[in-house]
């Protein structure tokens, strides 16, 4: 705050004493407030907002009005009416002179008006001008309205007779008058909200004189006569008359070069308050081409048009050196300007001249973008001109406590974690990560969030810092022991007044009071107490003499009957009971043997130990039978409730020893609750937090009209009280005493109740009902509580019903059902009731029965016989219920009964009540009654988690927790009736689905057949089961219900009409098994759980599976198991289990084959469960999953989407007889030849069972994976699998783009041809392929595959597709030509189109006006071919108009030697119908952003700027897509030569100059006449990104790279076949002919080891345009290979020349000589040497040349050729050559010629100069 404010705030402080001071003496009556000094200490600081041209939401005007007070802006304008007029009044009548215009009509005019203006007719209503009005107030911003008049009119003036223009027209009085008549209809409006200044614009009008000082008049009086105050800006008053009350908006001299047109200083000295809302300020929307030069301004395209916003400057960044302050200097346009004190303040303009969301939007303008954002534009001048004004952040630091509440420790133990958790957010840091590590993730330093889990790994002191976004931060000194003695600590203890909480201490407190920071909140006091012996019970591990206690249960927490054992000889024991008597199990024989317990006599008896606690008791016996013979048994000791007995089975007896423990003495501390606060108290090194809350006591009190009563709550001695009235005012309050009015009602009375220290200690509340009847004599309404046909309680407004035939009633005041509409019967009666046994219940419905209908304790169930109601009342003096939409009375026979029904505890996750009972298996049976237990019928629920885990889990756990049973009777059996289910806080139920099943007995009989008794201990239920193709099971389930029919937290009710038919159909012994599908609400504490498939690198589950736990929980500090939980990969033990948010222990599940929505390889059973990991943070599990380790794995690789058949498959099972065969399956545990996978799809022949195609239907990410099992007809199986790996560079046609469609896409065909199917896999082989990857045998000369998609769109017909991949790169293959428009992609990296995810944004026009055609002016090329001296042809060609005589190309020619040839002349042309096919508009073979998984959106829309032709729409074409690098290794490839390949575009490698000296990066094209400086136009023939060659055409580089395998070149022939010849090191050519449109690679070069540089020559000798894409270089792999590079010189280039110059060489026919030998002899004579040159060739030569010297001389020789007959003479030519000393050791070229001049191809003769013969060659 400036000196200058303290001094006013002081003054102001001051004053206001003083008056108080005199007022206090002048009156008696209470001061009750003061009003503020209405000076102002701050000049306004006004924000403008322009919503009148442009619609803004109340959410982004309330986010400016936030912005505006923090930075210390006190008004906002908010201009509704400029041009558009967007806020609209509930009422618009107008009246003006004699006439009227209906609000109806206003509101129709302006609206389209508003239309007219921009298309937009959106508006603010009245309750939403409101909201802003009252949300600015409690900013302290205020609102200033504007209604531009007479100009920027459109809106309201439109369809009137009022309007010139978009003006309101002032020389028409009528029109005066309607605009004062509208704008006094705001200024009510906005004078009723509390408003002090209207602004009535006059702007830019154009209008002058006497009629427009009339409308300034008239416009002024109106906001003055209502009490405000007038603004307008400055423009009218140079041409009428503005009166002087109104401030002026002072923003730049208007027309600045008009004379007549007043200065600020001079409106100043007018008498005029002025507003600096100076021009340098402004921000304006403006399209891009309506920007005003020397502005300053960004430009740029943020949604789909070109958009340009001026922007505010923040000093003299012009010619203001006059600028001295804000509110000082006016602009006076260009360049100079008023100084003027005394000026009320400054105006920030926001101008929305651009007002379409194409532009900006209102978001867009309300946003802190530091390009085209307001906010951020008004932050910037509040921080340049006031930044002592602006708010800081918050002040309050965080509040940080341990999870559990308790305060943060100062010692924590060497390796524990601790989370510690913050009321906001804050930036978490460690001092000392070595000493205490923050966990998400590990080894950070910081993290931000609400929670962090530190780790102590090392002994030290660290310190932990919280800091708020506003640098508030708290830090605490943590030093980390080995282990703590004696650590201070803090609890927190709630409670409420009145309450008590008893807390043990340690041990040498002292007891006694002791005194807390405030008694009047609460008290603590330490006592002495002195505990109870604790008595325990556990089952023995070893047997033993001494005493016991025994029981028939193995958990047995009280057994009662007493056991010794006395040790006898042999390991025997005797036996005595609790009485001290002998006992013995024993037998008499009588026929047969009889079995029975003895007592009193000592007899030893046998005892087995069991190893579980339990002991077996036997005892042998003895006796003669009659006959004299002896037979023998053995007699086992029973227990049974609770007394012994013999039998002659053994029977488990569990033996029991009692543990006592004595009572200890302990210090209790008791905290009392006093009065509401919060308080504190220490005790030994333990500080209490204690916050005490008051509790509410809640009353309903019935008043008639004009009666009293005396309110009387409870106060303490030394108390206060105090009475609060809120709602209708119905009643008054005198001191205690309340009393009603004349009028009928409701209303509230709160008596705050408060003890001697101020502190409150009860509050309570009544509600007072003020009726003309007088409800206290009327009865009150006996409502009746029951489930089904039992008495049901519960508690209601502090008051508890037993469920008894006393106590199950409910009477309901009249008072509290008074009214016309009445209340909701679940209101009044408990909600959460209790049965007979104190079992859970929860309401269902209201219904009235009839007297002869009456519910009966144990009689029939009459829930659904009655009239099922909502509410009741008490009204027109009578009870009355809500039945059909008709209240109907209550007569005296009628019974109203609320029915509840039964909470059956499927599983905490949810809640389900059933209408009726069900009896629990085993425990008694029925609704308690054993009898009927005869022919039930089961019940059992279960919940499924998100992964398949369940709760209870499985067969066993529904059987032992959740299986009830229902009775039959004559109807045909009971059914559960009416099941509500509902969703829990923290889980959301998907689906319910029922699955049948049977009851099983102990004898194993099933259904019908099975006893009727259902028994928990030896029954079970037999659920119906499927198998899926893994052979693994689930249940056989049908769904019932879907969350597509619910809303979340809504009932799901199932009654008879969904199952009940499905259940009356069934037999007794039959079962039905429901289960609920929940997932868990998503919220930050949420656990994740991810299967992942290692293979394909890519998630299983389509779904997101998360674990609802309680907070601070993550997967490391709650997996229950007994192997270590850590993160990264651990054991995940086959039982671990993690305790959910509603306290179960939820299992993990393992098996994928199960879980929800996988595709079919998942579910195949080939994959295996291969490891576990959690992530750092501990929120994240991964499962990770591979294929099986299988013998004879089958490997492919695919180019191309194309459909493969797999032949000869029976080979893989070494099957010579197919009848052995019974199936071939994809599914491991049943027949499944028809199946679609992950992939793609699979269909097995099953005529033969030899061959299987595969067909791909999504764009692979990953290797694909084809289970294959071979089923023998003697059970036996067999299985292999099949792996497709997905080429370096595969193409898929359109087909594959298949996700994100929407708008018109039609299918276009032409003559194109499908590039067919892979007919035989084996050429798919790794290693055995019949080409390089990327090429496939074909003559396409169309649409790649015969077909494409296309979209033609205009202004409002748009399309969109797209597609997932996996790789470094992609290209997308489209059409160009004409009629084609511009393509909009968006990249996201992974599978999310989310913003967030977005990489980049690319368009790409596919417009291309251009063909290769014959030239129509000069179609012929005139050739004139030259013999030069180097002994080849060169040629010049010139245009001509018509073709000549092509000659022929003579025979022997020398220097000079001429003739002619002709050739179509073909030239790029610019055409109207140009189209070329299977382009690469888009080509992406690095995103950048490395490996990994992108989601490509194409997106084709209408925009005029590429609309090149003006028809107003265009075409997009998508015929493809080429995917780069799928796997992230490429191992694979090795066997192909393909390994790590490198792509590399020629068109972007293309260099423009002519002259090239040294080594330049880049590839140089020479056209057909040897120059090199057309690239840049080759570049410019459409939006490809490939390069046409034309013929003889040439491109020429060198590429440099390391451990090369292959050079491989994509080309393709988009006009018809031509050809391609490459030259690589001047020696090694490759002729390619080209016949398809269709990019394919072909090799060029197979290197050899060590090779790193390749000159490679490019040449089209074909005569139709040649297109070349990609050079593609793949490495062999045997060390690391550094990036290729391509690179041009001059030498390469002349190079290239040649090899162009001698491939266009006209054909010359080779003489061929029958013999032709040449050798060199050296003979050395008296130290001179002598070199002989002897050619020897056939007859047919006539001369030869050597080195291009002529020989004629020869001689004729003869000699035998041939052996035995064949043998003959055979006579030939010598020609010689002799050179002497001087002569050049070397290579010397031989060449012969016929009689006709005709040359033979040339011999090299190598002269060494070694002495001797040479060897003919």
């Amino acid at each position: 705050m400036s000196h200058l404010k303290n001094k006013v705030a002081r003054r102001t402080a001051r004053l206001t004493s003083v008056l108080l001071a005199v007022l206090m003496i002048l009156t008696v009556a209470p001061i009750i407030a003061f009003p503020a000094s209405a000076e102002t200490t701050t000049p306004y600081r006004i924000v403008h907002l322009d919503c009148g041209r442009k619609y803004f939401s109340v959410t982004n005007i309330e986010k400016l009005i936030d912005t505006m007070a923090k930075y210390g802006y006190n008004q906002l304008q908010l201009a509704f009416g400029n041009g558009g007029c967007r806020f609209l009044l509930d009422d618009m009548d107008l009246s003006y002179g004699d006439f009227t215009m209906d609000g109806s009509t206003v509101k129709t005019n302006i609206t389209k008006g508003n239309e007219a203006f921009n298309g937009d007719t959106r508006y603010l209503t009245e309750a939403q001008m409101t909201a802003i009005i009252t949300y600015a107030n409690a900013k302290n911003i205020e609102i200033v309205p504007m209604l531009n008049m007479p100009g920027h009119a459109t809106a309201i003036v439109y369809d009137t007779d009022y309007a010139s223009g978009g003006n309101l027209n002032v020389n028409n009085e009528t029109a005066r008058n309607y605009g004062c008549a509208l704008l006094k209809k705001y200024v009510d409006y906005f004078k009723g909200k509390g408003c002090k200044f209207f602004h009535f614009g006059s702007d830019e009008s154009g209008y002058t004189g006497d009629n427009m000082t009339k409308f300034l008049t008239g416009c002024a009086d109106v906001i003055t006569n209502a009490g405000m105050t007038p603004r307008a800006f400055n423009d009218a008053t140079s041409g009428a008359v503005m009166p002087t009350d109104v401030q002026i908006t002072y923003w730049h001299k208007e027309p600045y070069n008009d004379s007549s047109a007043k200065s600020a200083s001079a409106l100043a000295k007018a008498g005029y308050k002025m507003i600096n809302t100076h021009g340098r300020w402004y921000y304006v929307i403006k399209t891009a081409q309506n920007s005003e030069i020397g502005t300053k301004y960004w430009q740029g395209t943020v949604n789909t048009s070109a958009t340009s916003v001026e922007l505010p400057t923040l000093n003299a960044e012009k010619m203001d050196n006059k600028w001295v302050g804000i509110n000082e200097y006016f602009d006076g346009n260009p360049g100079y300007g008023s100084t003027i004190s005394g000026s009320l303040g400054s105006m920030f303009c926001i101008w929305c001249d651009a007002s379409q969301d194409a532009y900006l939007t209102d978001s867009d303008v309300i946003s802190e973008n530091e390009n085209y954002g307001a906010l951020y534009q008004i932050e910037k001048l509040a921080e340049h001109y006031w930044p002592d004004d602006i708010k800081k952040e918050e002040t309050t630091k965080p509040t940080v406590t341990v999870s559990d509440g308790t305060a943060v420790p100062s010692q924590i133990t060497n390796g524990i974690s601790l989370t510690l958790k913050s009321d906001k957010s804050v930036t978490w840091t460690t001092s000392n990560p070595s000493v205490i590590d923050l966990l998400n993730p590990a080894n950070s330093e910081t993290i931000t969030g609400t929670s962090v889990t530190l780790v102590a790994k090392g002994t030290g002191t660290a310190t932990i810092t919280a800091t708020d976004s506003s640098g508030n931060a708290v830090s605490y000194a943590i030093t980390v022991n080995d282990s703590i003695s004696g650590s201070e600590t803090i609890k927190n203890v709630e409670l409420t007044v009145g309450g008590s909480k008893t807390i043990t201490v340690a041990d040498g407190i002292t007891a006694g009071s002791y005194i807390t920071e405030n008694e009047y909140i609460a008290t603590a006091n330490v006592a002495t107490q002195t505990t109870e012996p604790e008595t325990s019970y556990v089952l023995v591990n070893k047997l033993a003499a001494g005493e016991y206690y025994v029981s028939d249960k193995a958990t047995d927490t009280s057994p009662s009957t007493k056991l010794t054992l006395e040790s006898a000889s042999n390991g025997q024991y005797y036996l005595k009971n609790e009485s001290g008597d002998y006992i013995y199990p024993h037998a008499t024989y009588m026929w047969s043997w009889s079995y029975s317990f003895e007592t009193g006599t000592q007899s030893a008896v046998d005892i087995i130990y069991n190893n579980d606690g339990s002991i077996t008791v036997s005892r042998s016996v003895s006796s003669r039978t009659f006959l004299g013979t002896t037979v023998t048994t053995t007699s086992y000791l029973t227990f049974s409730n609770n007394a012994f007995g013999a039998n002659s089975s053994s029977e488990k007896i569990y033996l029991y020893t009692q543990n006592t423990t004595s009572g200890e003495s302990k210090g209790v501390l008791t905290i009392t609750g006093t009065g509401e606060g919060d308080t504190s108290v220490e005790i030994g090194n333990v500080t209490y937090n204690i916050t005490v809350t008051a509790p509410e006591h809640k009353e309903t009190k019935s008043l008639g009209l004009n009666e009293s009563f005396t309110l009387d709550p409870t106060v303490p001695t030394g108390g206060t009280v105090e009475f609060v009235i809120s709602g209708s005012n119905v009643v008054t309050l005198d001191g205690k005493k309340v009393t009603s009015g004349d009028a009928e009602g409701e209303a509230t009375v709160t008596a705050t109740v408060k003890n001697a220290g101020g502190k409150v200690v009860a509050r309570y509340i009544y509600t007072i009902k003020v009726s003309a009847v007088n409800l206290d004599n009327v009865d009150p309404l006996q409502v009746e509580l029951w489930i089904t046909n039992r008495y049901a309680g519960g508690t209601h407004n502090g008051k508890t019903y037993p469920a008894t035939a006393e106590g199950h009633i409910v009477s309901i005041d009249a008072a509290d059902a008074y009214g016309a509409n009445g209340v909701l019967l679940e209101n009044l009666v408990p909600t959460i009731g209790a049965d007979e046994k104190d079992l859970p219940l929860l309401y269902w419905k209201g219904t009235r029965l009839a007297s002869d209908s009456k519910q009966v304790y144990t009689g029939d169930n009459m829930s659904g016989k009655g009239s099922d109601f909502l509410k009741i009342r008490y009204y027109d003096s009578a009870w009355a219920y809500y039945y059909n939409n008709t209240w109907t009375k209550v007569v005296s026979t009628d019974q109203i009964i609320a029915y509840y029904m039964q909470v059956y505890n499927t599983s905490p996750e949810i809640v389900t009540a059933f209408r009726d009972y069900g009896g629990i298996a085993g425990d008694g049976g029925g609704e308690y009654n054993a009898s009927w237990f005869a022919g039930y019928r089961g019940l059992g629920t279960a919940v499924v988690y998100a992964d398949k885990s369940m709760s209870p889990d499985g067969d066993t756990g529904i059987w032992n927790n959740t299986l009830i049973c229902y009775y039959e009777d004559s109807s045909g059996g009971h059914t559960p009736g009416v099941i509500k289910v509902f969703d829990t806080e923290n889980f959301k139920i998907t689906k319910i689905t029922i699955t049948k099943g049977v009851h099983k007995d102990s004898t194993g009989a099933t259904g019908a057949n099975a006893t009727k008794t259902w028994n928990r201990s030896t029954s079970s239920v037999l659920w119906d089961k499927t198998t899926n193709d893994a052979g693994d099971e689930w249940y056989d389930e049908t769904v019932i219900w879907t969350s597509e029919e619910h809303t979340p937290g809504d009932t799901i009710t199932l009654d008879d009409s969904i199952w009940g038919d499905t259940w009356k159909t069934s037999g007794i012994g039959e079962a039905f098994l429901l289960l609920f599908y929940v997932e868990s609400v998503e919220t930050e504490d949420n656990l994740n759980i991810v299967y992942w498939d290692d293979n394909a690198n890519t998630q299983i589950n389509p779904n997101n599976i998360q674990i609802s736990v309680k907070s601070g929980v993550t997967f490391i500090n709650g997996i229950n198991q007994t192997s270590p939980v850590k993160a990264g990969t651990f054991t995940l033990d086959a039982d671990a289990t993690i305790e959910n948010s509603a306290g179960i222990s939820q299992k993990f599940n393992k098996n994928i084959t199960i879980l929800e929505g996988i595709s079919a390889n998942y579910r195949s059973g080939i994959y295996e469960y291969v490891s576990a990991e959690i992530s750092e943070d501990g929120k994240t599990l991964t499962l990770h999953y591979n294929i099986k380790k299988i013998e004879g794995v089958h490997d492919y690789i695919i180019d191309f989407g194309l459909p493969i058949t797999f032949n000869d498959i029976l080979k893989w099972f070494n099957v010579t007889d197919v009848t052995t065969v019974d199936y071939i399956s994809v599914a491991k545990a049943n027949k499944l030849t028809v199946s679609t996978g992950k992939w793609g799809s699979v269909k097995i022949n099953e005529g033969t069972w030899n061959s299987m195609t595969y067909t791909l239907d999504k764009v692979l990410r990953a290797t694909a994976v084809i289970p294959l099992y071979c089923r023998f007809k003697d059970g036996t199986q067999l299985e292999t699998f099949i792996r497709v790996y997905p080429a370096s560079t595969v193409h898929y046609e359109e087909g594959f783009i298949k996700d994100n469609v929407s708008g018109s896409w039609t299918t276009a065909t032409d003559n194109g041809s499908s590039l067919g199917s892979y007919d035989d896999a084996d050429k798919l082989v790794p290693g055995n392929r019949d080409n390089v990857y990327g090429y496939k045998d074909n003559t396409n000369t169309g649409y790649s595959g015969g077909s494409a998609m296309t979209a033609t769109v205009n202004g409002s017909a748009t399309a969109s597709a797209g597609f997932t991949f996996t790789g470094t790169g992609f290209d997308l293959i489209s059409e160009t030509g004409t009629g084609t428009g511009v393509i909009f992609l968006d990249i996201y990296s992974g599978t999310e189109t989310d913003v967030a995810n977005r990489i980049k944004r690319w368009v790409v026009d596919t417009y291309y006006g251009y063909a290769y055609e014959v030239d129509k002016d000069n179609p012929w090329l005139e050739c004139v071919w030259t013999y030069g001296a180097d002994k080849k042809w060169h040629v010049t060609r010139t245009p001509v108009a018509a073709e000549g005589t092509s000659e022929v190309v003579p025979q022997n020619p020398s220097e000079g030697t001429t003739f002619k040839t002709y050739e179509p002349n073909y030239t790029w042309t610019k055409t109207d119908n140009g189209t070329l096919k299977q382009i690469p508009v888009i080509n992406f073979q690095d995103l950048g952003e490395g490996w990994g998984t992108y989601t490509v959106v194409i997106t084709a829309k209408y925009n005029a700027f590429f609309d090149h032709t003006g028809a107003g729409s265009y075409t997009v074409c998508i015929d493809g897509v080429r995917i780069y690098n799928t796997l992230d290794d490429s191992s694979i490839y090795k066997k192909d030569g393909e390994y790590d390949p490198e792509f590399i575009e020629i068109r972007d490698k293309l260099i423009n100059s002519e002259d090239v000296s040294g080594n330049v990066n880049g590839a140089a094209f020479i056209d057909a006449i040897g120059k090199t400086n057309k690239s840049d136009l080759i570049r410019n023939y459409g939006p490809n990104n490939e390069v046409y060659l034309a013929a003889d055409q040439t491109i020429t580089f060198t590429l440099t790279s390391d451990n090369v395998a292959k050079l491989m070149l994509g080309l393709k022939a988009p006009n018809g076949a031509s050809g391609v010849t490459v030259t690589v090191n001047g020696k090694t050519q490759t002729t390619i002919t080209l016949g398809t449109a269709t990019d394919m690679y072909y090799q060029i070069y197979s290197a050899a080891s060590g090779e790193k540089t390749y000159n490679i020559v490019i040449n089209n000798t074909g005569s139709a345009l040649v297109s070349v894409t990609t050079l593609k270089v793949t490495h062999t792999g045997n060390s690391a290979a550094t990036q290729s590079l391509l690179t041009v010189n001059a030498g390469l280039i002349a190079e290239a020349k040649a090899v162009m110059l001698s491939l266009i060489q006209p054909e010359v026919p080779v003489f061929t000589p029958e013999r032709f030998e040449a050798s060199w002899t050296t003979v050395t004579l008296f130290r001179n040497s002598v070199h002989a040159l002897v050619v020897r060739t056939s007859t047919d030569v006539d001369h030869i040349t050597v080195d291009g010297k002529e020989i004629t001389t020869f001689y004729y020789a003869a000699a035998f050729e041939g052996w035995g007959r064949n043998r003959k003479l055979v006579k030939y030519k010598v020609f010689t050559l002799f050179l002497g000393n001087d002569a050049n050791i070397g290579d010397y070229e031989v060449v012969a010629f016929d009689a006709d001049g005709v040359a033979s191809e040339a011999h090299i003769a190598t002269l060494t100069g070694k002495t001797g013969v040479g060897k003919f060659n």
